[in-house]
């Protein structure tokens, strides 16, 4: 495996990109000083994953990125691009391998191995024991150098490890116990875990068989409640049934009475036509009576007239007399008949009647049992029966 070309764009001095090939054999760089010969080492260092900006000559990533000159501006972003040509060494079907790492300004930072995106992981995992590592033999400066010849003991025995080869299983061994360690801590929680979970077995031994018991309950509660459900759906279903002939009888019976009661609506309205024209009648048979009376009255006032009394409807007393007149037992003619003056003297002499008042005439008349009341001074009797034969005499009106 060797390096066949580095590819350099943004990546400190380097503002356009630039790609130096690597021939076989020694390949120096000359040049004077501050013309960028370190910045290539730094840059196939920070390509293989060189985490620390203090050791690339740098106070952060982002001074690695190019910042502009007087007549150039800054770029965004950095990329290396390393080239490797596989002979067997690398696990990889490729034989040419190529590892780049890309830096934004935004402190972004990708890994790319043959163009596909990859972790920085598998990049060191790819170079292990190859000697390509930021921290390996294969990039060597002055003050590494020194560091080297100035070394103790168990420092230079980790070049030695990684020149030898065997740094890789090293770091595999020190992986898999880090991973055995992690699976004894796992381990320990898991027993943890389980005594806490034993403890708590037989109540969640009760609380499962009580969930069982309570599912047993659960599904006859619900068969019983079908049970019920369809029982009274079955009585609501005979109750409706019955309620619906109920209801069409209810209904003939109203349709029933509706004719009853029209049938009697026509026959309050027949009794009401009759009623009125019975009151039709009766007024016209009072009003006929009332004629009658009235002419009755004037027959009666005009004989009282001429025989010098009048008709009282009333039984009350017209001359004061406390005492009951009427003809003698002897009379049975009329008074004009024997010459005398009209009138039948009283059995009895009573007061004086006050003076003479003017006839009236009474409301309601009578046919018969007709009071006389004197109009003059003379003695009168309290009632005179104007019933007897010959009264009142033939020819008078």
């Amino acid at each position: 495996m060797r390096l066949e070309s580095v590819s350099l764009h943004g990546f400190k001095s380097f503002a356009e990109k630039s790609v130096l090939k690597v021939m076989p054999g020694i390949t120096a760089i000359v040049g004077p000083n501050g013309c960028g010969k370190s910045n290539i080492s730094e840059s196939v260092r920070w390509a293989l994953g060189e985490q620390s900006a203090k050791s690339l000559r740098g106070q952060k990533m982002e001074d690695l990125i190019f910042h502009g000159s007087a007549s150039r501006k800054p770029v965004g972003f950095a990329e290396v691009e390393l080239i490797f040509s596989n002979n067997g060494v690398l696990s990889v079907p490729w034989t040419e391998v190529a590892v780049s790492r890309r830096l934004y300004r935004s402190g972004e930072s990708e890994y790319l191995l043959n163009k596909n995106p990859s972790r920085l992981r598998d990049i060191l995992d790819l170079f292990a024991g190859t000697g390509a590592n930021p921290r390996a033999y294969s990039v060597m400066d002055q003050d590494k150098l020194n560091h080297v010849l100035t070394a103790k003991p168990h420092e230079r025995r980790v070049f030695i490890e990684e020149a030898a080869g065997i740094a890789r299983y090293k770091q595999q061994r020190n992986e898999t116990e880090g991973k055995l360690d992690a699976s004894r801590q796992n381990l320990v929680r898991v027993r943890d875990v389980m005594d806490e979970v034993r403890r708590q077995l037989n109540s969640l031994e009760r609380q499962a068989k009580k969930a069982q018991q309570y599912k047993t309950l659960q599904a006859e509660k619900r068969d019983l409640g079908l049970a019920l459900v369809a029982a009274d759906f079955a009585g609501l279903t005979s109750e409706g049934e019955r309620l619906t002939a109920e209801l069409a009888r209810l209904r003939d019976g109203e349709e029933g009475l509706r004719t009853r009661l029209a049938t009697l609506a026509a026959r309050e309205a027949q009794a009401r036509e009759s009623l009125q024209t019975s009151e039709h009648r009766l007024s016209d048979l009072s009003a006929r009576r009332s004629r009658r009376c009235r002419v009755s009255s004037s027959v009666c006032s005009s004989v009282a007239s001429r025989w010098g009394c009048r008709f009282a409807s009333s039984g009350k007393r017209a001359c004061g007399s406390t005492r009951k007149c009427g003809p003698p037992p002897s009379a049975r003619r009329p008074s004009w008949a024997s010459g005398k003056a009209p009138g039948w003297p009283c059995t009895t002499p009573s007061r004086s009647p006050p003076s003479a008042r003017a006839p009236r005439r009474s409301s309601r008349p009578r046919s018969s049992g007709t009071a006389l009341r004197c109009h003059s001074n003379a003695t009168m009797p309290k009632r005179c029966d104007s019933s007897r034969r010959g009264w009142p005499p033939s020819g008078s009106t």
